[in-house]
């Protein structure tokens, strides 16, 4: 969904905007929006969705009440995005530019494995994030879903193979299919990495969730607020 490379060396997702706008419609994603909507919750206020990539949850976070402005590096996400919502902006996630304190709710969705180091990004979302506000990360599993773990169909059995540690961008591996990341590279993050960087923010952990899957989760979801 999202482009957000933080060395501002050119949008990875450039030429793949709708092929992936299709490919979003797979099964994979089809409880994402009852997530988000949970998650989010209703509001009034400004809300920024980082990584909005081609736009498709523009329109249920404007649904909830908020005034959405949609963030993404990629002009060819950007493109079908403003389709879906006329307020989208093109910008480096690790450099937004909004004013601190600007928003109710920070939204991010699968994401995470798009950036070369998280720190700046949650940084980031916690100088514009409202001191009343709430920062919302929904993304893959990072211990089931990636490079280096695959999952049995047939028994559900998790395996992790040699990598699990390796945190550099990569094009393939065991866990990788046809998918986007196979196109555009993933950065795995381990889970010390995810919450030792959001704390070191000075973000405060409110909630963890981990859903969907049939036997071992495939999603994770994460609650912060302003420390």
């Amino acid at each position: 969904m999202p482009s957000l490379n933080s060395n501002q060396d050119g949008a990875r997702y450039d030429g793949w905007a709708t092929w992936y706008d299709e490919y979003l419609k797979m099964p994979f994603y089809e409880n994402i929006p009852a997530h988000l909507s949970r998650l989010v919750g209703p509001g009034s206020g400004l809300c920024v969705d980082i990584g909005c990539g081609t736009g498709v949850h523009l329109q249920l976070l404007q649904s909830l009440g908020w005034s959405v402005i949609g963030v993404d590096l990629s002009a060819d996400q950007l493109r079908l995005a403003s389709d879906r919502s006329p307020r989208v902006v093109q910008a480096n996630a690790c450099r937004l530019p909004f004013s601190s304190a600007t928003f109710r709710r920070v939204v991010s969705v699968l994401t995470l494995t798009d950036f070369d180091d998280v720190g700046p990004f949650f940084s980031e979302a916690h100088r514009v994030l409202d001191r009343h506000g709430r920062f919302v990360i929904l993304g893959t599993h990072p211990c089931f879903l990636g490079p280096f773990a695959t999952i049995e169909r047939d028994t559900g059995i998790a395996r992790i193979h040699p990598g699990y540690r390796e945190t550099t961008r990569v094009f393939e591996g065991p866990g990788l299919g046809e998918g986007i990341r196979s196109k555009v590279g993933v950065r795995h993050v381990p889970l010390a990495e995810l919450f030792n960087k959001l704390l070191a923010a000075d973000l405060r952990l409110e909630s963890v969730a981990e859903l969907d899957g049939d036997t071992l989760p495939s999603l994770l979801a994460i609650i912060a607020t302003k420390a």
